[in-house]
């Protein structure tokens, strides 16, 4: 009986160790993918204040184009509908 029962223990153990083991690396590569997915999330922020800057560079473009053609219409004579 008491064999029986270290047996038992000695089972139970190994399973409990196996079972921390694996917890243990499941820790330890969610603590990669944080890592990772930190970078990526720095990389893209960097990304999108980039196309930030150039949207608001084409908005200023497309305001001094505006101007020009408005500029451009008004120093052309006006045909008559005759």
């Amino acid at each position: 009986m008491a064999q029986k029962q270290t047996s038992s223990l000695k089972e139970e153990m190994d399973y409990w160790v196996k079972d921390f083991e694996k917890k243990i690396r499941r820790t330890s590569e969610t603590d990669i993918l944080v890592a990772e997915n930190k970078q990526n999330i720095d990389y893209n922020y960097e990304l999108i204040q980039g196309l930030q800057k150039e949207n608001e560079k084409l908005k200023k473009e497309i305001d001094e184009l505006k101007h020009v053609n408005l500029i451009a219409l008004k120093s052309r004579p006006l045909k008559s509908l005759d």
